[in-house]
């Protein structure tokens, strides 16, 4: 398999802005650690990161909602991007806030990713984590972006009244939706955030670690067997993530595990599973050692080669065992 050429994003963080509201899992500032005047904290960030590496492919506005903010602010972000000689803009944003006069806008100034923050597409699961849109709406904003820009899908894992069964929609909806990229981020509860108070009154009990890996290794597979790249799995490892995190699984190789929960899926519907599989280190080993396999796609079509619903009980087997390696590994530090 070829590989693709990682393209090298500078990052800039603008916590909050232009969100229409803050949803239930939110606290932005937790994962960025960014809380201060943000046309300040733009310029800083841009300039911090280029006396690192002048040599960058792309800008990125994380974060915040683009599209929803006033037309002067997101020209402010355009035209900034340009005064530091990026042709190339990703940003991100909400579903609810494009129209036809927006994608003409964002065209002609430049953006060439627009990563959307579909966290699920059941609208259930969308209402209680008061996201203020629904399914229809997804498909709408995806069907008006395609063609014109690189799409990214934001999803998320084990969220506030998630059912098992939203999670294999969301699976169904976004193979139809086929967006360029997707990242996968399991739920954690962060401090400050509305679901740290569902959470600690008892009206929000987090998966376990193995139904979070099972559900986010799951959809991983499936995505990128439909030749869906998944960019990132897990929020980024930081001091301040450590600190404002309340409760769920966070793990700093959460890709590395998702990874080898579907090789060990993979074991578990086609071979025998050797018996001496404990350690997260020796797991890995053996996955690689046990399995000739001739490329990933090769495997991966294997292993997602029939419905969804049917090939649940191997990962959530797999995800079983390498959470029960993860318990031994930290015991024996």
């Amino acid at each position: 398999m070829l590989k693709t050429k990682k393209i090298k994003i500078l990052p800039v963080f603008i916590p909050f802005l232009g969100c229409p509201n803050r949803c239930l899992f939110c606290n932005q500032n937790a994962i960025t650690g960014i809380d201060k005047n943000y046309k300040e904290s733009i310029i800083s960030q841009i300039e911090d990161y280029l006396k690192m590496n002048e040599n960058w492919d792309e800008i990125a506005f994380f974060g915040g909602s683009f599209t929803c903010l006033k037309k002067d602010l997101r020209y402010f972000f355009y035209d900034t991007a340009h005064r530091y000689n990026f042709n190339n803009i990703r940003v991100s944003t909400r579903p609810e806030c494009f129209s036809e006069e927006i994608v003409e806008e964002l065209f002609q100034n430049d953006v060439k990713t627009v990563e959307i923050g579909v966290q699920s597409t059941s609208s259930k699961v969308l209402k209680f984590n008061l996201r203020n849109y629904d399914k229809k709406v997804i498909f709408n904003t995806i069907a008006l972006l395609k063609g014109n820009f690189k799409i990214c899908t934001q999803l998320m894992t084990g969220m506030y009244k998630e059912e098992l069964q939203d999670i294999f929609e969301m699976i169904t909806d976004i193979l139809h939706l086929s967006p360029d990229y997707a990242r996968i981020y399991p739920t954690v509860v962060l401090k400050n955030s509305p679901l740290e108070v569902l959470y600690l009154n008892g009206s929000f009990i987090p998966d376990p670690p193995s139904v979070i890996i099972a559900k986010t290794s799951i959809v991983y597979s499936y995505l990128l067997c439909n030749d869906i790249r998944v960019i990132r799995v897990g929020l980024p490892e930081s001091i301040n993530l450590k600190r404002e995190t309340s409760s769920g699984f966070h793990h700093p190789a959460m890709g590395d595990i998702v990874k080898t929960t579907a090789k060990m899926a993979y074991i578990l519907k086609f071979n025998k599973i050797p018996n001496d599989m404990i350690s997260f280190k020796g797991l890995i080993n053996k996955l690689y050692s046990n399995l000739h396999i001739v490329t990933d796609k090769y495997w991966l079509k294997n292993l997602c080669g029939e419905e969804i619903e049917d090939n649940w009980r191997f990962f959530e087997r797999a995800a079983d065992i390498v959470s029960k390696g993860l318990q031994h590994q930290t015991n024996h530090r």
